[in-house]
């Protein structure tokens, strides 16, 4: 899918506004199978509910397994989402009106805490590891 966006730079901040989207939508689910657990619900269970669920993306369900197994091997890591997060950051200061986007600046504090809690090379799932500290 193919899109011309504009000059130089367009393409990039595209990425970034997916990746920021992809990290607070998995820090979303990582606290909702968190809440799962707290009701004492499975989060297998949990996961066949959410499938068909409208809220439920193509993108959220390749991260299902990775909550019901606790297996948070790499597909795109802590590390380079704290990356991205932080470039959609700076872009930020960027901006005359100094747009204030508080879920970026939340996601992006528990990425950084996340990679510095030695989770730099796991998926960025494994969020869910830093929130249920």
């Amino acid at each position: 899918n193919l899109q011309y966006m504009g000059p130089n730079g367009s393409g990039q901040a595209i990425k970034l506004i997916n990746n920021m989207i992809a990290a607070i939508s998995v820090t979303g689910l990582a606290e909702g199978m968190l809440l799962a657990d707290s009701l004492g619900l499975s989060r297998a269970k949990v996961v066949q509910a959410l499938e068909n669920a409208p809220i439920t993306s193509q993108y959220l369900r390749m991260k299902f397994d990775n909550f019901v197994k606790e297996n948070y091997d790499v597909a795109f890591s802590m590390v380079n989402m704290r990356k991205d997060l932080r470039l959609a950051l700076s872009s930020l200061s960027k901006d005359k009106k100094k747009l204030d986007l508080p879920l970026l600046k939340l996601t992006e504090k528990l990425f950084s805490k996340g990679v510095e809690s030695g989770l730099a090379q796991k998926d960025l799932s494994s969020v869910i590891n830093i929130i249920g500290k």
